[in-house]
């Protein structure tokens, strides 16, 4: 429900909507006690949306841009997650996997909550 949401907020219409999709992208952050996997995944739907409109010399959101958008704007409490991710991108950033990423953020989101009253 909430990605068919998502997903129509972001549809691509024209070059219009790539300007709100392009502000929306840096925009896009984890808020504090939220699950990390909806916020992947808004940021995977913004940048799929993104790669949908064709604007000459445009290029397109790949996987790394959305993991340095996550190392860059991630809260302190998944640095461990964000220390993998540096290491990901500075040893072979061809190699990204946001499935791995995914289960990266999500097993600490998971601890952060076992751990919280």
């Amino acid at each position: 429900m909430a990605y068919d949401q998502l997903e129509a907020r972001y549809r691509p219409k024209n070059a219009h909507t790539l300007v709100s999709l392009e502000k929306g992208f840096p925009e896009c952050y984890l808020r504090e006690g939220r699950d990390p996997l909806n916020w992947i995944t808004m940021l995977q739907t913004i940048a799929m949306n993104m790669n949908r409109i064709k604007v000459a010399g445009k290029s397109d959101k790949s996987a790394q841009d959305i993991a340095i958008r996550i190392e860059a704007t991630a809260p302190k409490e998944y640095k461990t997650a964000v220390e993998m991710i540096e290491k990901i991108l500075k040893e072979n950033p061809a190699s990204i996997d946001l499935e791995d990423i995914k289960t990266l953020v999500q097993y600490r989101y998971t601890h952060l909550k076992s751990i919280r009253p």
